[in-house]
């Protein structure tokens, strides 16, 4: 997506970067994720991702999967948080 890209370029992020996983969360509501190469777990409160470099567990309540496209997921329920480890 071309906004990480421009937000990467103003920050002056280093392209290592780019195969992280990346995401925007919108008012609690929904989420846009980048870079998911496999969902580890599911359930309406816990979602595991899987990047090349990075696992993140987001926290909510009502989570769902609205969409998969290749590598790019969007998420929808009440989120509380996105941990991130490596």
């Amino acid at each position: 997506m071309r906004l990480f890209d421009l937000i990467s370029e103003k920050l002056g992020i280093d392209e290592t970067l780019s195969s992280s996983i990346r995401y925007t969360v919108t008012e609690e509501k929904s989420a846009y994720f980048q870079n998911v190469d496999k969902l580890l777990e599911f359930s309406p409160v816990r979602i595991v991702l899987v990047g090349k470099k990075t696992k993140l567990t987001v926290h909510g309540e009502g989570l769902s999967i609205e969409g998969y496209y290749g590598k790019d997921l969007v998420l929808k329920g009440k989120i509380y948080g996105v941990e991130r480890s490596e």
